[in-house]
């Protein structure tokens, strides 16, 4: 009978538990050596992963790799179908400001239904409960994300007269809100109050007591200002500016009752209604501060 051993193994050199192929023949298997799961020599199960010359039965890609915490599909140049690279953000560096700006940018691309805390998650490339790390809740998310949109806005010269200072202030901030589709409707029913909110605010409220209204009428009017701002935002989102079903009734209406000069009528939400308002607020103001020293009627 021969001898199967290998040298090493007779010379005692086989260290304890190596297993060299050839070392047992094919079908022989010590007793009580048999574990379920066992492959064939050669192949390698899905998930087990090389550590120096020698396959580590269980041990997964997550913990031999535990420094490297890209995703494979990082790693491979590749997005998940549905991932938008553009928007994701390198582990690590999450701050406020990335995810608002991250934000933005999906809503830009994929309008306001992409304005959930899953959506952005999934843009930016960490779970959901990540972003609440930074925001107290989704509300305060998008509030900080139509912050930064507004802060495109080009604001007037403080020098400027204060007509031309609130006209511009206001068509301005309406062209940037709506250029950034997916937080135009936030931004008409919530005012940003953030820093580039504040600056807005500032022209506006210095316009206004260069006008000649008093501290109380200039809060007062600048609250009126800031709600004919966000219904015409709210109306241009709904009907993009566009004669719509909607107008047609309007329209209809108003020949039934004698009024027949209809196709003149604006647009809701168009440029030319909100031009016609901010031209019937300004001529309001014009007379409002040039009689502001008259006495009162009795």
């Amino acid at each position: 009978m021969t001898d199967e051993r290998t040298d090493d193994v007779r010379r005692g050199d086989g260290r304890a538990g190596d297993v060299r192929a050839g070392d047992v023949p094919a079908g022989d298997v010590p007793a009580g050596d048999e574990r379920k799961g066992d492959v064939p020599a050669g192949e390698v199960r899905a998930g087990d992963v090389r550590e120096g010359d020698e396959w580590v039965g269980d041990e997964r890609a997550r913990d031999v790799r535990k420094r490297d915490e890209r995703t494979s599909d990082e790693r491979a140049g590749h997005l998940r179908k549905g991932d938008v690279r553009k928007g994701r953000v390198v582990r690590g560096t999450l701050s406020p400001g990335s995810i608002a700006a991250s934000a933005l940018a999906l809503g830009d691309q994929e309008g306001p239904e992409a304005m959930t805390a899953r959506r952005i998650a999934a843009y930016v490339g960490c779970d959901p409960m990540t972003l609440y790390r930074h925001f107290a809740n989704l509300v305060a998310l998008l509030d900080a994300v139509a912050d930064l949109a507004v802060g495109g806005v080009v604001l007037p010269d403080d020098r400027a007269p204060w007509v031309v200072r609130l006209r511009e202030t206001l068509a301005n901030s309406r062209e940037v809100a709506l250029a950034h589709p997916g937080i135009a409707p936030h931004i008409a029913s919530r005012p940003p109050l953030g820093p580039h909110g504040q600056q807005i605010g500032r022209i506006l409220l210095g316009a206004l007591r260069d006008a000649g209204l008093s501290d109380e009428d200039t809060v007062a009017t600048s609250q009126v200002l800031i709600a004919y701002l966000s219904s015409s935002l709210a109306m241009a989102v709904a009907t993009q500016g566009q004669r719509d079903d909607r107008w047609t009734e309007a329209a209809h209406a108003l020949r039934s009752i004698g009024q027949n000069s209809t196709e003149q009528m604006p647009a809701a939400g168009s440029i030319e209604q909100f031009t016609l308002g901010l031209d019937l607020l300004v001529d309001g103001l014009r007379m409002r501060t040039n009689t502001a020293h008259l006495p009162s009627a009795p």
